[in-house]
């Protein structure tokens, strides 16, 4: 009985982790997974992140959202598959987002994050003791999965710290909110997979709101894509420009993509 091999190698081996994969006998060939969580990407290969335990499962209003623990990146934030991410390099992508900003040496009165549930971005940035921030996200429940199961990602707010969390589309919030110093995008770039416009539309829409809602020097920086979504970073490269100057994109390489991310900031034109 295989299973019952499995029992008494893991008793005589004592190995830190077990993986176990179900083959199923016949044709097609089929292998059930439940203990792995495969990123699925549009350029034609997939990343597969193996689940130590599966902390949080629930599909919300706007996406499916999971967060597991894995045995190398600790605790990983994932929507729709797809993953945010992840405890073990959090801080190399909140870093890109917020360091372009200090090294601007800007003032830091008033600062808008664009997505960002997962609080990690707005835990890097109130190291530099800003004096007022607002996280807008349009999905509470993100927020509260992270709260509750990714403390070390996660920045509790507080009203010391001056801090506002509102939940709304950012689109809306752009319309009435203006006076920014600097604006982190940490937004998807494929927003046409969740709503009725195209990407083009969106991104030319939110950029202009963008571009308005920030002060005559402030500063703008953003995730932009996979160093392989070349369709999207072409796009952005014939968007920003009609808004922005000093546009800087830089290469980062996150472990838990497993691949290189790039980043961009640019101050108003």
């Amino acid at each position: 009985n295989p299973a019952h091999m499995l029992i008494f190698l893991k008793y005589k081996f004592n190995p830190k982790s077990v993986k176990v994969i179900e083959i199923k006998r016949g044709n097609p060939f089929e292998i059930k997974q439940k203990d792995w969580i495969s990123e699925h990407s549009p350029q034609g290969f997939e990343v597969r992140y193996q689940i130590k335990k599966h902390l949080f499962s629930k599909k919300s209003k706007y996406q499916q959202i999971d967060v597991i623990e894995n045995e190398e990146f600790g605790k990983m934030l994932f929507l729709d598959n797809d993953l945010q991410i992840a405890e073990k390099d959090a801080h190399i992508y909140n870093s890109a987002l917020v360091s372009p900003i200090i090294r601007a040496k800007i003032p830091l009165n008033k600062i808008a994050i664009l997505g960002g549930g997962d609080g990690g971005v707005l835990k890097e940035l109130i190291k530099y003791n800003p004096k007022k921030v607002s996280l807008i996200e349009i999905d509470k429940e993100v927020m509260e999965a992270s709260k509750q199961f990714a403390q070390s990602i996660y920045k509790k707010p507080s009203y010391e710290s001056k801090i506002e969390i509102i939940i709304q589309d950012a689109n809306k919030f752009l319309e009435t909110n203006d006076n920014f110093d600097a604006i982190i995008y940490d937004l998807t770039m494929h927003p046409e997979l969740l709503v009725d416009k195209s990407q083009k539309e969106f991104l030319y829409n939110i950029f202009t709101k963008i571009k308005n809602s920030l002060k005559e020097k402030g500063i703008m920086t953003l995730q932009c894509c996979s160093e392989y979504d070349t369709k999207t970073l072409k796009l952005l490269k014939e968007i920003l420009p009609k808004y922005f100057k000093n546009i800087n994109f830089k290469k980062i390489f996150i472990p838990s993509y497993c691949k290189n991310w790039i980043f961009a900031s640019a101050t108003v034109k």
